[in-house]
C-alpha cells in the first residue's frame, strides 16, 4: 500500500518548466532562458517538484513557429499526464489570447492541474480566485 502511496505522490508532484524570452534585450535584462531555468529549478527543488521536461522557447522564431513549440508544451504535459506547469512569471506563459484559454481548459480538466508562476507567487487550480470573475 505504500508503494502504492508514493508512486501517486510522485505523479503529483510532477512538472513540466517552460522558460521564453521575446527579445534580444530580454537576454540582456536577465530575462535569458538560463536565468529563468535557474530560477524555475531552484523553486521546484523548495516546492518538492520533480521536473519532467524543460522546455526553453525564444520567440525571435516567427509567430506560427513561437504557436507550435507552446503547442508542444501542452500536448507534452497531456501525453505524460503532467499536473504542474512552472513558469517564471504570466507574460512568460502566455503570449496570445488562444494560449490563455488553452491554459484554462487544461486548468479546468482536472482539479490536480496547476499552474506556477514563480515570481508572481501565484498558484493557479481550477478553483483559483484569480481565474474567477
Amino acid at each position: 500500500m505504500e508503494d502504492k502511496r508514493q508512486k501517486y505522490k510522485a505523479k503529483q508532484n510532477e512538472c513540466v518548466l517552460m522558460a521564453r524570452v521575446s527579445s534580444r534585450d530580454q537576454e540582456i535584462e536577465g530575462y535569458s532562458l538560463p536565468a529563468q531555468v535557474r530560477l524555475l529549478k531552484d523553486y521546484c527543488l523548495r516546492k518538492d517538484l520533480s521536473v519532467l521536461k524543460i522546455f526553453q522557447i525564444s520567440e525571435s522564431a516567427s509567430g506560427k513557429k513561437q504557436r507550435e513549440l507552446f503547442n508542444e508544451v501542452v500536448s507534452y504535459i497531456a501525453e505524460n499526464k503532467a499536473n504542474v506547469l512552472v513558469c517564471e512569471k504570466v507574460d512568460r506563459l502566455t503570449r496570445n489570447f488562444k494560449d490563455a484559454v488553452m491554459i484554462d481548459d487544461w486548468l479546468e480538466e482536472d482539479e490536480k492541474h496547476e499552474v506556477h508562476l514563480v515570481k508572481d507567487s501565484l498558484v493557479m487550480h481550477k478553483h483559483s480566485r484569480s481565474r474567477r470573475n
